[in-house]
């Protein structure tokens, strides 16, 4: 398998079932690297392909995975742009996103957070890393719902509501009373 998105839609590298293992989102430029974060993944995960970051944002709008891992350069739309976007959309501003770079600066992992992202790894990366922030992420993300799901459908509708994912959280509660 070569890690490439086919014509017909994205490629899915797991031969296990689907609904068992996490879904991750792979938005990656380099075939080589890309290459190499798919053999870390596969049999863990379920991965879809992005080359940039306009075809990586449809994906995620389209797949919504429970994680993307994207570089920050690549030709067209970068990952900070992408990060941002995921991130201030109510569609998937709750999925938990890697950065990886090149470069190493505090200035870049700055801007990488503030663009949303909730890690960020510098190239050369250990894959034993990357693999425990990524189960790490997704792990806070089931505890969190597992939280919100068993409090008894709380909600207080004049609370002054800022962040996107409160507001999507009390969009939910009110659809499920």
């Amino acid at each position: 398998e070569k890690g490439t998105v086919n014509q017909k839609g994205p490629e899915v590298v797991s031969k296990q079932a689907h609904g068992q293992m996490p879904l991750i989102l792979l938005v990656e430029d380099n075939p080589d690297l890309r290459s190499h974060i798919l053999q870390i993944l596969t049999g863990q995960f379920r991965v879809i392909i992005a080359e940039d970051g306009v075809k990586g944002e449809r994906l995620a709008i389209e797949h919504i995975p429970d994680l993307v891992i994207s570089d920050v350069m690549m030709p067209g739309k970068d990952g900070y742009p992408l990060c941002h976007d995921l991130k201030t959309n109510a569609k998937t501003s709750h999925i938990p996103i890697v950065m990886l770079t090149a470069k190493a600066g505090q200035e870049n992992k700055m801007e990488g957070l503030i663009q949303g992202a909730d890690a960020y790894l510098t190239k050369p990366f250990q894959a034993e890393e990357l693999l425990i922030r990524i189960q790490n992420l997704i792990d806070n993300r089931v505890k969190v719902w597992t939280h919100f799901s068993s409090m008894n459908s709380v909600v207080i509708k004049d609370l002054d509501v800022r962040s996107i994912e409160d507001q999507f959280f009390q969009q939910v509660m009110g659809v499920i009373r």
